[in-house]
Formats: C-alpha cells, structure tokens, sequence
C-alpha cells in the first residue's frame, strides 16, 4: 500500500516549525501524507499549504484543543543559540527551551486521546566540548553552558509523565541546507577567499544533510518500538580544516590559512556578534542509535553532502541559463 495513503489524515503537530529544521521536516512530511500543524506565535500563516494555531509558547490554552488524536508532536522549540552567550541572552536561551516544553507537555497531558508520540528536539551540544573523543548516545552530559541547557532541556522532558505517548529525544548535529543555517555563510566566505580553518582547526564539526534529519524522523515516527536518544548526525564527523578544506574543493578555491583564535574571537564577538565557543569548540557524535535501528544514510560523507548542495545545484543554474 502506498505509504502517503497510509499516512493519510494522520496529524502531526510541529512547535517552532517556521525555523530550518521545520521548514525541512514540514515539506518533507506534507509529502508523505501527513497533515501538518505549525503551531506559531505569528496570527498569519506563512505557509498557505500548512495549518496553523496560534499560542504563545507558555501558557496551555485554546491551542492545546489541536493536540487531540494527533500522531505526532515535534518540538523545536528555542531561541538561536547564536548570540553573544551573555546573562540575559543565557536566560532567554533556556527559558525558551523549557517554557514551551512544559507547555506541550502539560497540553498533551489534557488530552482525551493524547498523541501517539512526542519527539522533542535537542542538540549535540549536550556532550559539551569533546576534542577528539567520540561520543553516542550513551555519553555523559558536558560542562558547557549549552551541554547544561541540552541537559535541563531533557530533563524537563523526560521527568514528565506521559504514559500513552511514545517519547524520543533527537540530538541533532549542524545541519548542511542551502536554505539557511551555517552553511550559507560559510560558502560566502569561502567564495571571498576566506575559507581557511578556524583556530587550530582541530576542532569536531558533527553535521548531517538535510535529507538525512528528514528521513531520521521519518524512521522514529514510523517504527513504533523506538524510544530514548538519536543522535541526529552523519557517521562521520569531520574536522574544521577538513570541512573548510572541502567547501574550497566543492567552490573551486585554493588553500588559504588557517584564522587564529584569538583574530575568531574578535570576529565572533565584534562583528559577527556571536559566541566565540560556537566557532573554536566541537563534538565528535557518532549516531549509533540510529544506524542500530536500521537506518541508512543518504549522505554518510561530507564531500558526497557538499557535492550535492553546492555543485549539483550550482551545475543545475548553470544549465538553466544556458537553455
């Protein structure tokens, strides 16, 4: 039976869906014949194919009415973590995790027929700072501001009881999109012969293809027994130097040298007005649940990702000019 037939009227419910993982997992589920609900602050839809309920993030209400007899909820809830990481952006940076959590939560917890699962987003920054160690999903919490945050986060989630609803957190990597996110940026500087390696350039990066966070959710909502942590990243993480060394391959820009850290700080902090910690520290995750249940990458090595986003799209306007 076509799987889109299948899924056909099954609701899921996605908190913080006009961010880029939302947009990637809104498009990619409305195809496979699931009826989408983004539920936002704005009063306007910005999507006309989409549903959406408004709420404000906080406090359970009228919205919580669009939680009954749903499949799914999907929370992405949180401010960008991609800010100076002084008191106040701190306090905003966790209260904007937990608020909302809470609040789905407590709603799906007044339903008559609660959602079937609750997929809670979380990130990679949980381990915290892990130089050339690896770690899974079995790895303790970092030290770091943002592995505490990841680890209140979950807490909040995991401690609230929600005996009908199946539970998954996702640890999710940076995600390589042409349409936002660290890449973009990232291909402007290379494009402007800047492209060399932050710092020492030692440092982790876990990404994942958008593709591939796509098609994990698509696995956990589809596969009834999996509960507990995935790391939503490639099975093999890279290197700074490396994914700068391969974003001028994909460019077709020569070697540069490396920034040195202290000039990243500057940059960060003074004209990119973000935390230097996001540049010049990293994490090694590897995605043992995932692979352990089943799931096959589209994209498991960085060239093949780059080459996919950048050279065939770049190859593709170039025919389209020309034709």
């Amino acid at each position: 039976m076509n799987e889109s037939f299948r899924n056909n009227r099954k609701k899921i419910i996605l908190a913080g869906g006009n961010g880029l993982i939302g947009r990637i997992l809104s498009k990619y589920l409305n195809l496979k014949g699931y009826t989408i609900i983004i539920l936002s602050r704005k009063k306007s839809a910005t999507d006309k194919q989409f549903q959406y309920i408004q709420w404000d993030g906080k406090t359970p209400g009228v919205w919580c009415s669009g939680l009954e007899n749903a499949f799914a909820v999907i929370n992405l809830t949180g401010k960008s973590i991609n800010c100076i990481h002084n008191e106040k952006n701190k306090r905003a940076i966790l209260s904007s995790r937990i608020e909302p959590t809470t609040a789905l939560l407590l709603g799906c917890a007044s339903c008559s027929v609660p959602p079937e699962i609750f997929i809670q987003f979380s990130s990679i920054g949980y381990y915290g700072d892990t130089g050339h160690h690896t770690c899974d999903e079995t790895t303790h919490h970092g030290n770091t501001f943002l592995a505490g945050v990841c680890k209140t986060w979950e807490d909040t989630f995991n401690n609230f009881p929600l005996p009908h609803t199946r539970k998954v957190v996702v640890r999710c990597g940076l995600v390589l999109s042409p349409d936002g996110g660290l890449l973009p940026p990232l291909m402007q500087i290379t494009r402007i012969f800047a492209g060399g390696a932050a710092g020492n350039g030692k440092q982790y990066i876990s990404w994942i293809h958008h593709a591939d966070v796509a098609g994990i959710i698509s696995l956990i909502l589809q596969t009834s027994h999996l509960t507990g942590v995935f790391n939503a990243t490639a099975p093999s993480p890279v290197t700074n130097a490396s994914l700068m060394s391969e974003l001028r391959k994909v460019l077709h820009r020569p070697p540069v040298p490396a920034a040195p850290a202290w000039l990243i700080r500057i940059i960060a902090r003074y004209l990119m007005h973000t935390e230097p910690s996001l540049i010049l520290e990293g994490c090694r995750a590897l995605p043992a649940n995932s692979i352990a249940a089943g799931y096959i990458f589209y994209f498991s090595e960085l060239a093949d990702a780059l080459q996919e986003i950048i050279g065939y799209r770049a190859m593709k306007n170039h025919l389209s000019r020309i034709i």
